[in-house]
């Protein structure tokens, strides 16, 4: 659905609408935040973060995050409310450097954090000097993933801009090592100088985030882009320049999604959600269901690792749960039944290929029951959010409402 009025249909879907998560399929999430967290209280951050993981996300994207990272153990307490969210995943922060001290607050910025299943296929990040940008690279021998978080500037100038606003941070980081350009300007030659070494050494890649550009404007976003052979996502899905404007008080898309061709041809759904669906924020979401055959090969179990499985033995709730579905099913299938017709098979039939194909029936009977109940016990939510009152989840949800409006 299009609109040529950009203040209709702020509350629909473009392109796909979110639905669980497929199977076989990586999700990623990507926002402008319009500042991650407020006054330095990480619970309705952590409030945040459980509500867009409980949608199926593997991967989440945030630019424009204002944290400030020269605040002596406040990225760490981020980093840890994170954990306490996603006890198996990770989150990476990055910023200006050399901000005043004083406040949790510092405009500009990215973040993104990932879960247990892309944490199993993590093989290094990067951030951008300047905290313009940063990346997690995923993959396995040759299937190579890296997912850029990027945060451009609105133009200013040293006349216009306030001495704290994220241009003139990034210009003054500019002219330490004596470069005069305009930062906006500036943030597409190094990125793009950056992704052409990426992108010739064979890593398929993803780029994210607020980019404060149409694609139509004449600046040459989407020249320097396809120049490097990557594609518009929401362009290109959608066959059309008209998209929805991402930000209220725009005209038009300033965030958007780009990526190598190849990651294109394997995306299954992608959409632009209407404000405030997942997270309350001045800025529409963006979300893009790939394909996990970019990471995993077809024969891949994805096992994950001992340390980051959600079925704990530890955890009493889910076991009650596990034994209580196990035992339902067993009664279902009859499953001691089948058993001992199976001994009296093996016991009076001469033929092997009866009794093999009764006894793979009852395997396959088995492996589902109990590959079923460690879904369902894993399946609902698995954070410290389980131990939060009503009381303070509505009253976190109804702050970051109204704070949005």
């Amino acid at each position: 659905m299009l609109a040529n009025d950009p203040n209709v249909n702020d509350e629909v879907w473009y392109g796909d609408s979110m639905e669980k998560a497929p199977r076989k399929h990586l999700r990623i999430w990507f926002q402008n935040s319009n500042s991650l967290i407020h006054n330095g209280d990480t619970r309705e951050f952590q409030y945040d973060v459980a509500n867009i993981a409980d949608n199926g996300v593997n991967y989440m994207s945030f630019s424009e995050t204002c944290i400030n990272h020269s605040k002596p153990g406040y990225p760490s307490r981020i980093v840890e409310a994170y954990k306490q969210i996603i006890p198996t995943g990770h989150i990476s922060l990055n910023n200006t450097p050399s901000y005043p001290q004083s406040s949790c607050y510092q405009p500009g910025g990215v973040a993104a954090g990932y879960d247990a299943l892309l944490r199993t296929r993590f093989l290094k990040e990067g951030k951008d000097y300047m905290g313009r940008w940063l990346w997690h690279e995923f993959g396995q021998n040759d299937r190579r993933l890296r997912v850029y978080t990027v945060y451009r500037v609105n133009d200013g100038s040293e006349q216009s801009s306030g001495e704290c606003t994220a241009w003139s941070q990034q210009k003054r980081q500019l002219l330490l090592k004596n470069i005069q350009s305009n930062p906006r300007k500036q943030i597409m030659m190094d990125l793009c100088k950056e992704l052409q070494t990426v992108i010739d050494s064979g890593v398929n890649v993803i780029i994210g985030g607020d980019f404060n550009e149409t694609i139509t404007s004449p600046e040459g976003m989407k020249e320097a882009f396809e120049n490097l052979g990557l594609c518009n996502v929401f362009r290109d899905r959608l066959q059309t320049t008209a998209l929805p404007r991402t930000y209220s008080r725009g005209k038009a898309a300033v965030d958007h999604v780009w990526t190598s061709k190849y990651v294109l041809d394997n995306i299954v759904r992608a959409g632009i959600a209407p404000f405030g669906f997942l997270y309350e924020s001045d800025h529409r979401g963006m979300f893009i269901d790939v394909d996990d055959t970019m990471l995993f090969s077809p024969e891949d179990s994805k096992i994950i690792y001992h340390d980051f499985r959600r079925l704990k033995s530890t955890v009493p709730k889910r076991i009650k749960k596990y034994m209580k579905h196990i035992d339902s099913e067993w009664d279902i299938q009859k499953i001691d039944v089948r058993y001992l017709k199976l001994l009296e098979l093996s016991l009076m039939s001469e033929d092997k290929n009866e009794i093999r194909f009764e006894l793979n029936r009852l395997d396959e009977a088995v492996t589902s029951i109990l590959a079923g109940a460690e879904k369902r016990c894993t399946n609902f939510s698995t954070h410290q959010l389980d131990t939060w009152t009503p009381e303070l989840i509505a009253a976190l949800k109804n702050r970051r409402h109204w704070r949005t409006k």
